[in-house]
């Protein structure tokens, strides 16, 4: 698992694990590379859609937590 690099990565390989388990190694080859296939495909289409990435997402929760924490420390000094 050290070697994905996102967590679509780690979800193929557990699920090419999964199938390595119950199968055998060619079919656990095939659903992973359909599976990348399927996959990195959802993922040019979200860019073309222009929804947010994690990280964006994360930047925006970051924003907001330090907004909140401003509008708190300025509320208190009122009080």
């Amino acid at each position: 698992m050290e070697y994905c690099k996102s967590n679509t990565d780690k979800s193929i390989a557990g699920v090419m694990a999964a199938v390595l388990a119950f199968k055998s190694s060619g079919w656990a080859l095939l659903v992973g590379i359909l599976m990348n296939l399927a996959l990195s495909n959802m993922d040019f289409q979200k860019k073309k859609l222009g929804v947010p990435t994690t990280e964006e997402l994360e930047a925006i929760d970051q924003e907001r937590d330090e907004k909140i924490k401003e509008l708190t420390c300025q509320k208190s000094f009122e009080l």
